[in-house]
C-alpha cells in the first residue's frame, strides 16, 4: 500500500497569463526550482542518545538508586557563554524526534531556529517512564511483552508530576555533556539562560516550571499548553483536519476508513500485509529507501492500535 501527499500549485487564468507567470518564476529562482536535496538521515540509529544518572526518588533520602535518563545534543550554533535551549519531548518515545528538532529533516524546528538565532546549545530530553523499551528513560526494567514496568504497578509510584519536574532540574544543574568538557561551568544555570521549550502537555510542564523553579529556567516557550484536561480530545485533529485542502482532507478520511476496515474485519493474511505496508513506509527513508532491519515479523508483532496510530504521523507536528 503506497501513500502519497502531494502538494499541487494551481495557476489559475489564462494560457498567456499562466505562461507570464511562470517565466517570472523562473527567473527569480535557480534552476533547480529552488530545492535541495536533503541528506539527513532520519534513521534513528545515526542518533545515539546520551544518558545522566537521575534519582529515582527525588523525595525520599533513602532511595539511593538510579536511572539512565536519555537525552541528545546538538552543539552547531553554540558558542562559549551562549544559552541552552531545552526541548522536552513529553509523553513520547523522543528518539524519533531527534533527526527532525535538532537535524530539521523536514524544515527547521523552533529548538534550532532559537539556537541559530542565539547561539545557543540545543537539547531533546526525555521524559521518565517513556522511550524504546529497550533503550528509553525507564527508572526500572520493562517488559517487551506488556509494556509495563517488571517492578508492577508499584514502579509506578514514581511517576508523579513532581518526579518528572524535578528531573529536568537535576539534570540542568548536573548538565556535562561530552565533547564540551571546557565550557561545562558556563552550561550550569547559575550563569547561563536555560529556556524551557515545548508543546501540549511540555508546554504544561513548561509553565509550572517557570514558576516553580525560576532560578532553574529563565524562560519557557509554552506552545498550546492545556489548561483544562480532557479525557477524549477528538477536536485535537479536527482542526488539522478542517486547515487542509478539501481534497487533501477526503482522501485522508478514506484512507483512515480503509485500514479500520481492514483491521477490524478482514482475515490474519490481509491484516498482516498492511501492517507491514504501513511500517515499512513509516521507516524507509527518503526516495523509500527501506532500512535492512525492516521485516515482515517484526511488524506482524505490532499491534493493532500501533499500526493505526501511524496516520496521525502526518499531523504529529501539526
Amino acid at each position: 500500500m503506497l501513500l502519497l501527499l502531494s502538494l499541487t500549485i494551481v495557476l489559475a487564468g489564462s494560457t498567456a497569463a499562466t505562461a507570464t507567470a511562470a517565466a517570472a518564476f523562473r527567473h527569480q529562482l535557480p534552476l533547480n526550482g529552488g530545492l535541495t536535496r536533503r541528506e539527513i538521515s532520519i534513521n534513528t540509529t545515526d542518533y545515539p542518545a546520551l544518558t545522566i544518572d537521575i534519582p529515582i526518588d527525588h523525595y525520599n533520602s533513602s532511595e539511593t538508586r538510579t536511572y539512565k535518563n536519555q537525552y541528545w545534543v546538538n552543539a552547531r550554533y553554540y558558542r562559549r557563554g551562549g544559552p541552552v535551549f531545552f526541548f522536552n519531548s513529553g509523553e513520547q518515545n523522543a528518539h524519533p524526534l531527534v533527526p527532525y528538532f535538532l537535524y530539521e529533516a523536514a524544515g527547521p524546528s523552533s529548538v534550532m531556529t532559537m539556537a541559530r538565532r542565539f547561539n545557543g546549545l540545543a537539547i531533546v530530553f526525555e521524559h521518565r517512564f517513556y522511550g524504546d523499551l529497550h533503550e528509553g528513560s525507564f527508572p526500572f526494567a520493562m517488559n517487551a511483552t506488556t509494556g509495563m514496568a517488571e517492578g508492577g504497578y508499584e514502579a509506578y509510584k514514581h511517576l508523579t508530576t513532581e518526579q518528572a519536574l524535578e528531573d529536568p532540574v537535576y539534570f540542568a544543574h548536573h548538565f556535562e555533556p561530552p565533547g564540551l568538557r571546557r565550557h561545562w561551568p558556563l552550561l550550569n544555570p547559575k550563569h547561563t539562560p536555560w529556556v524551557w521549550l515545548g508543546g501540549s502537555y511540555p508546554g504544561i510542564r513548561g509553565a509550572m516550571m517557570r514558576v516553580r523553579n525560576p532560578e532553574t529556567f529563565y524562560a519557557t516557550w509554552a506552545s498550546s499548553a492545556p489548561t483544562e484536561a480532557a479525557v477524549d480530545m477528538w477536536t485535537y485533529y479536527a482542526q488539522a483536519e478542517r486547515s487542509m485542502m478539501r481534497n487533501c482532507s477526503a482522501d485522508y478520511t478514506h484512507v483512515t476508513n480503509y485500514v479500520d476496515s481492514i483491521l477490524t474485519n478482514r482475515t490474519a493474511t490481509e491484516v498482516g500485509d498492511l501492517k507491514y505496508a504501513l511500517y515499512k513506509a513509516v521507516l524507509s527513508g527518503p526516495r523509500g529507501q527501506t532500512p535492512s532491519y525492516v521485516n515482515r515479523t517484526e511488524a506482524e508483532g505490532l499491534s493493532k492500535a500501533s499500526v493505526a496510530g501511524y496516520l496521525l504521523l502526518p499531523l504529529s507536528f501539526y
